[in-house]
């Protein structure tokens, strides 16, 4: 109906997802006086909820978790009145759809270290999909990074520590590059980046970030290996895993450009 604006879950969230009609973009928007979603929950009764830079919405409870906001009290009215069972079939097709979502990332991201996993980087090698199948731009650069002697490390420490170096090193990739490129985990202690750009300096950035890693008491490195002339994205990976080897033959703690 004429008037729905946005679905918001859970009774006290904070935000909600600004209607695109009134910003430029969907963005999230802090709702003031959260509040109320919990009264409209308990007394069963349409609720006000002030939305800072938007106006003021209308919540109607559909389940203990979920609410739907309007930004037309007389079409709220209408659909609170003679729409319960509508509302009702759109809470279950709303929580298995949540359902769903929440699986695909769970399966899409390595458990460890919190970065996408191989599958999602198999993915977007042979068909250019994210993890929730919209086509991703073309990478124009790839690097291939192993943690040197990660081994001999495990062997030292024991596999608790190296578990956590692990997820260290993850987060470190993972904050160094922009937030439109993405960190894979491999396998092991080897990570696959894909860079929009072509920018060689970022790859000397990440070797860096990773050497002077502030919460790591131990001498952490990595060999990276940087592929960004090639045919198509699987011979990219190649390249880039060639020129790491490359790396760590001739000293480790370094970046190799894979020259055709």
């Amino acid at each position: 109906p004429i008037g729905l604006k946005r679905l918001m879950a859970r009774p006290v969230a904070k935000y909600t997802i600004a209607a695109q009609e009134k910003h430029e973009k969907n963005e999230k928007v802090l709702i003031e006086n959260n509040l109320n979603l919990n009264t409209s929950y308990k007394e069963n009764k349409i609720s006000s909820i002030p939305v800072s830079g938007i106006g003021e919405d209308y919540v109607i409870p559909i389940d203990n978790d979920l609410f739907l906001a309007i930004d037309d009290i007389n079409i709220a009215r209408k659909i609170f009145k003679c729409e319960s069972e509508l509302l009702y079939n759109l809470s279950l097709s709303i929580k298995t759809f949540i359902k769903m979502m929440k699986l695909l990332v769970s399966n899409s991201y390595d458990h460890l270290t919190n970065v996408l996993n191989r599958q999602s980087l198999d993915n977007f090698l042979d068909f250019g999909l994210s993890p929730f199948g919209n086509k991703l731009n073309n990478s124009e650069m790839f690097i291939f990074i192993d943690i040197d002697h990660f081994g001999d490390f495990n062997k030292t420490y024991g596999h608790a520590i190296g578990d956590m170096i692990l997820k260290s090193v993850a987060t470190t990739l993972k904050k160094t590059i922009s937030k439109k490129d993405n960190v894979y985990r491999y396998g092991g202690e080897e990570f696959v980046i894909s860079i929009l750009k072509k920018d060689f300096s970022i790859a000397e950035k990440l070797r860096k970030a990773i050497e002077n890693m502030q919460d790591s008491q131990y001498s952490i490195t990595i060999s990276l290996g940087v592929s960004y002339f090639f045919n198509n994205k699987i011979e990219a990976i190649i390249n880039s895993n060639h020129a790491m080897l490359e790396a760590k033959r001739t000293g480790r703690n370094k970046v190799v450009i894979f020259n055709k």
